[in-house]
């Protein structure tokens, strides 16, 4: 079978790895276009905003270097190896490109920020979405025409789908988690600030000062609010009322939720958005792995369940998609 021909966005893995076994490419070339793209559209050209750390060049070479030698001398550590990657896998053989861009405190700071900004790169955007940034979709450009046009590529796969899926209430859940976090966030952050060799806030509370005094870059007009670090600021919620707490969702999202729906089913997953309210209900329930996923041509899991609606918050139907595959 031909290789396909090498695409830097749209390329796998898997696809740049028969490329390295055949000796058309190296790691070494492969980082070198990806900084490339990353020095051309990061904070210049698209404006993509996608990470807000690069490791020096030179050291990214260097890695490459002795990957491409290793493999020469036969030992390729994995499918990763020479792979550059934005998350931590240099055991696996992969190249730690930088750290990518996240919601500022995972969106725990205040009311109306949206997805994927934060103060140094602003609006992350997506390489894989055209056109101009739709605010009301989030940094990934989802949209529910998109999702109806993937339940047609499922369902002409021999996909059946079957909603509704009925999932833990919105207010009974958000209430809660953010009394959790309210409680939680201080202590983990004023840990976190003081392992910091240089900063200049060392608790929570020179934080919130620091973005007053910082207003035109930390609270802009656009998103002023820093409401959730004030509320975990003045938090009085004691530890036997979070525990309480922490049970009541851990019930309520798991046995009586996430893990009901499976057995319902027979399901062996439930899918959504990245950026939907599912990733919390997951969280809320306790001890579930959870995986983000990107379009490939690989075969899905044999019975997922995907959440229809693209909006932020909870609706009263889930729809579920069974696949039906043979293995």
């Amino acid at each position: 079978m031909a290789l396909k021909p090498f695409n830097l966005l749209t390329s796998t893995a898997h696809d740049i790895q028969q490329l390295f076994d055949r000796s058309e490419l190296n790691a070494e070339s492969l980082v070198k276009q990806v900084l490339d793209q990353v020095n051309k559209h990061n904070r210049e050209g698209l404006h993509l905003g996608a990470l807000i750390a690069v490791a020096p060049r030179h050291q990214l070479l260097e890695r490459a270097q002795f990957l491409d030698h290793e493999r020469a001398a036969g030992k390729a550590r994995s499918p990763l190896h020479g792979i550059p990657f934005i998350v931590k896998l240099l055991d696996a053989g992969g190249i730690l490109i930088g750290k990518a861009s996240l919601t500022e405190f995972n969106n725990f700071k205040g009311q109306g920020l949206i997805d994927g900004w934060s103060p140094v790169n602003g609006y992350t955007r997506s390489a894989y979405v055209r056109g101009p940034l739709k605010l009301d979709e989030g940094a990934m450009g989802h949209s529910r025409k998109e999702y109806h046009s993937v339940m047609k590529v499922l369902s002409d796969a021999g996909v059946h789908v079957q909603y509704p899926v009925q999932l833990p209430p919105g207010d009974e859940i958000w209430p809660r988690i953010g009394d959790i976090m309210s409680y939680e966030f201080q202590g983990a952050l004023n840990l976190y600030l003081e392992t910091l060799e240089s900063s200049q806030v060392r608790n929570l509370r020179e934080l919130v000062d620091w973005n007053r005094q910082h207003a035109d870059i930390e609270l802009p007009q656009e998103y002023p609010s820093q409401s959730s670090l004030e509320s975990a600021l003045e938090c009085n919620i004691s530890a036997a009322e979070n525990a309480e707490t922490l049970a009541f969702l851990r019930k309520l999202a798991g046995p009586d939720g996430i893990d009901q729906i499976l057995n319902l089913f027979k399901l062996d997953a439930i899918a959504s958005l990245s950026d939907s309210p599912l990733s919390s209900v997951a969280s809320a329930a306790g001890e579930l792995p959870q995986v983000r996923l990107c379009p490939t041509k690989a075969k899905p899991p044999l019975r997922l369940s995907h959440r229809h609606n693209a909006s932020g918050y909870f609706g009263p139907e889930w729809p579920t998609i069974r696949y039906q595959y043979d293995c």
